[in-house]
C-alpha cells in the first residue's frame, strides 16, 4: 500500500504526522472522473495553498478544511476502512451470493414445494435464460455513450435482490429465481466497469470478497445442518409406521432472511463507498 501523500504541482510529497498546510478549500470539477447524468457530481476534492498551487489528497475523498492538520494515522485508518468496504463490495460484485445460497438450500426446499426434484432443472433453466442481460447492458452502453452510468443499475439490482430473496412460495420462488439470475448475470459486468474508477491496489480486497461469495452460504448451511435423514417411527398405538425426517437447526425462512440481511449489508457498504 502506498504511503499517504499529496501532489504539489507535479511533485509528490509524503505526509508526515502533524504536518500542516495553510490551505483554503476549493471545489474542482474533473470531467474525466465525473459521473454522467449526475449533474456534475464532484469526484475529487482539491485545495489551494497561499501560493495558488494545487494540493490533491490521495486515497481519500474527504475535503481538507482550512488550516487542516493532516494526520497520517487517520489517513491509514481511512484507507483500511476503504479496503474492508471494497471486500464487501467484492462479495456482492461476483453477484452470486444469493444464487449460491439458493443452490445449497435446494435439498431442504424440495420437500416443501410442488416441483420437488424438478426444481434444480428449473433454477438452471432460469439462469441460462437470463444470460441475455449482459448483452442488453452492452447495448445500453453503446446507445447512451458517455451518458451511460452503471450506478443506478447497481442500486436497483441490490435493492431488488434484497426485496425478493426472502420469498418461498413456488410460483413466486420461480419468478424470484429468474429475477435474481438476471440480476446476477448483469451485476458482475456493471461492477467491473465501476471498479475502473479506483486504483488497482484495491483489486486484492475485491477479489477477497469475491471468494467469500460461495463460502458464506456454505458456512450457514453447515450451521443449519442439512437434515433429511430418514427414520421409521410408529404412531401412538403402534399400528402405523411412518417415514420421518430429522429437522435442521433453523428453518428455510431463517436461512433466506440471513442471506437477505447479508445483501442489505452489502447495499450499505456500496452506499458508504459512494
Amino acid at each position: 500500500m502506498d504511503a499517504p501523500s499529496v501532489l504539489l504541482g507535479r511533485q509528490k510529497i509524503l505526509l508526515q504526522p502533524g504536518q500542516r498546510f495553510p490551505v483554503r478549500f476549493q471545489f474542482y470539477y474533473d470531467k474525466s472522473r465525473a459521473e454522467p447524468g449526475y449533474g456534475g457530481r464532484i469526484m475529487q476534492a482539491n485545495v489551494t495553498n497561499i501560493n495558488g498551487q494545487l494540493l490533491y489528497a490521495n486515497d481519500t475523498q474527504t475535503p481538507l478544511k482550512h488550516n487542516a492538520k493532516i494526520d497520517v494515522k487517520r489517513l491509514n485508518q481511512s484507507i483500511c476502512t476503504l479496503e474492508v468496504i471494497k471486500a464487501l463490495i467484492g462479495n456482492r460484485k461476483s453477484a452470486w451470493i444469493d444464487s449460491q445460497g439458493l443452490f445449497v438450500e435446494l435439498p431442504l426446499m424440495i420437500s416443501f414445494i410442488p416441483e420437488r426434484w424438478t426444481l434444480p432443472s428449473i433454477v438452471g433453466s432460469c439462469l441460462c435464460a437470463t444470460n441475455i442481460m449482459p448483452a442488453i447492458i452492452t447495448w445500453l452502453r453503446w446507445y447512451e455513450g458517455k451518458r451511460f452510468s452503471e450506478i443506478p443499475y447497481i442500486y436497483m439490482i441490490i435493492t431488488i435482490a434484497t426485496l425478493l430473496f426472502d420469498r418461498e412460495r413456488s410460483i413466486w420462488l420461480i419468478g424470484s429465481v429468474f429475477t435474481l439470475s438476471m440480476l446476477d448475470c448483469t451485476l458482475s459486468l456493471l461492477f467491473f466497469d465501476y471498479m475502473k474508477r479506483f486504483r488497482t491496489q484495491y483489486l486484492t480486497a475485491v477479489s477477497l470478497g469475491e471468494g467469500l461469495t460461495g463460502l458464506i452460504p456454505t458456512i450457514l448451511l453447515l450451521i443449519q445442518g442439512i437434515g433429511g435423514e430418514s427414520s421409521c417411527a410408529s404412531n401412538i398405538n403402534g399400528t402405523i409406521v411412518a417415514l420421518t425426517f430429522t429437522q435442521p437447526s433453523f428453518s428455510i425462512t431463517v436461512y433466506m432472511l440471513l442471506i437477505a440481511s447479508i445483501i442489505v449489508g452489502l447495499l450499505l457498504a456500496f452506499v458508504l463507498l459512494r
